[in-house]
């Protein structure tokens, strides 16, 4: 799970129901903004109960900017792509570089059959370039701007 703030775009309130106990609930379909430049749209839906249910079904319609905050889990059976976006298998390939290359720093200068000799401190530094590397990259390219605010 991961604790996530967004900003949001309502694009359909279901109006509210009440759970056997008399609890009221909201459900809300939402879009994220788009930051990177593909076709994916990326909607959630919201449950809101409680007390704050009556005021998100009174006040919240289509086309209303709303920010949430909570807890987001993905599940690969729902969403297939989850695991498709090519920063993420950059960024886990350098990952498994550094362990590589940890690993093999124990038996750095070690000789194998055949006169190959191992260099983990070279495929831990070059891992290690890469990962400063993507996250620069995902820094400048992926991340929204900060917003300033002037009084």
């Amino acid at each position: 799970m991961n604790y996530i703030i967004f900003a949001v775009k309502v694009i359909k309130n279901s109006g509210q129901s009440f759970f056997s106990d008399g609890t009221a609930i909201t459900e809300l379909t939402v879009q994220l903004p788009q930051v990177r430049k593909n076709n994916t749209k990326l909607i959630l839906q919201i449950v809101i109960w409680g007390k704050l249910s009556y005021d998100v079904a009174k006040y919240y319609q289509p086309e209303d900017y709303i920010i949430i905050e909570g807890y987001q889990t993905i599940d690969p059976d729902d969403f297939k792509d989850v695991y498709n976006d090519m920063l993420l298998k950059k960024y886990l390939t350098a990952l498994l570089k550094k362990q590589w290359g940890t690993n093999l720093l124990k038996f750095e200068g070690m000789t194998l059959p055949g006169g190959v000799t191992l260099n983990g401190r070279a495929i831990y530094e070059d891992a290690i370039a890469d990962i400063e590397k993507i996250e620069t990259d995902f820094d400048t390219k992926y991340q929204m701007p900060p917003d300033f605010y002037m009084g």
